[in-house]
């Protein structure tokens, strides 16, 4: 063969496998005016412990009297048909992954060099991970792509907070800054929304960079006092209660759609009255001691299924990662 005609051959070759393997590994970026984001009191549902089965009705409501439009599985768990069942219905998904932390189950666990895995989660076989290094970023990079290729809306990046906690890692809050910005902007690169997970003392300035909100506990951490400017701006804030305590009816957030869940997240689910479909349920009454303050947040070792028990003073704040090994199942 002439030596031209192989060379041209082989480069056009190279060429189409580049763009195949671009065009499965992204989609087009979205700007920011045309981002999903869940609508006012939009019901939710939040099940993160093992695969989902859009086909099963507990599942699908968490037996309750209203029917979620939202979404938010496991993005490992979960195939590309379970996206489209849902989405065949009108519904939106949520792409849970983790992004600050190393899992030792999920199938990427062997590409996290040991130099920026850190110390352990409490109550968990999790750990945390160097947000700073150049190596985390294409192993969470090819998370978020994952999330496209199966066609979901939004990401949900977990752990996202660990300048506050015990990293093992000398991380600082503005390394948190540029993390989850980077994070963000990659989620958008790929055609998806993102969400800010936890990480409230932080939520006003990443702001202008996520879509919306998701905070564990807000009300029993007194931190929903951290999201009306964000909440009346438009941006949905997404709350999940563990404690089965509803915030007080007489608090109000624009955009803040709380619903009680148990804490290990396998389907049950219960809206509070200032969620849509909430309204006829009874407020639960406040119990006779409650935290008054916000607490600090730290890292402590606390059994597997974690409930704040009730306290005269703040307590530590443990982290919240309520995502099980699916190898066990819940614990």
């Amino acid at each position: 063969m002439n030596k031209s005609l192989l060379i041209t051959a082989v480069t056009a070759v190279a060429a189409l496998a580049v763009g195949i393997a671009t065009t499965a590994a992204t989609r087009t970026p979205v700007h920011a005016a045309a981002r999903w984001q869940p609508g006012n009191h939009e019901p939710w549902q939040w099940m993160i412990s093992g695969t989902f089965n859009p086909n099963n009705q507990s599942q699908l409501q968490g037996d309750a009297a209203d029917q979620p439009t939202v979404y938010d599985i496991d993005g490992f768990l979960n195939t590309d048909a379970t996206v489209q069942t849902l989405h065949a219905r009108g519904d939106h998904v949520i792409c849970y992954i983790e992004a600050g932390s190393w899992t030792d189950y999920r199938p990427d666990s062997g590409q996290f060099p040991a130099s920026i895995i850190g110390n352990t989660i409490g109550g968990f076989s999790d750990k945390w991970t160097d947000i700073r290094s150049p190596s985390l970023r294409p192993i969470i990079a090819a998370r978020i792509q994952m999330c496209a290729q199966k066609g979901f809306d939004a990401v949900e990046p977990d752990l996202e907070d660990g300048y506050s906690n015990n990293t093992g890692f000398p991380l600082t809050a503005n390394d948190q800054i540029v993390f989850n910005t980077w994070v963000a902007q990659t989620v958008h690169n790929n055609g998806m929304s993102v969400l800010l997970k936890g990480d409230p003392e932080q939520a006003a300035q990443l702001a202008p960079t996520v879509d919306f909100f998701l905070n564990e506990e807000c009300n029993a951490y007194s931190e929903c006092n951290m999201y009306p400017a964000l909440s009346a701006s438009g941006k949905t804030v997404l709350n999940a209660e563990y404690n089965g305590k509803c915030p007080a009816s007489a608090f109000s957030l624009t955009n803040l759609d709380t619903t009680l869940f148990k804490v290990n997240l396998n389907g049950p689910r219960t809206p509070c009255a200032n969620s849509k479909g909430g309204s006829t349920l009874a407020v639960p009454a406040p119990t006779a001691v409650t935290t008054t303050t916000a607490a600090p947040k730290t890292t402590t070792t606390v059994a597997a299924v974690r409930v704040p028990a009730p306290t005269t003073t703040a307590a530590p704040r443990p982290v919240r990662k309520h995502r099980h090994d699916p190898r066990v199942g819940p614990r």
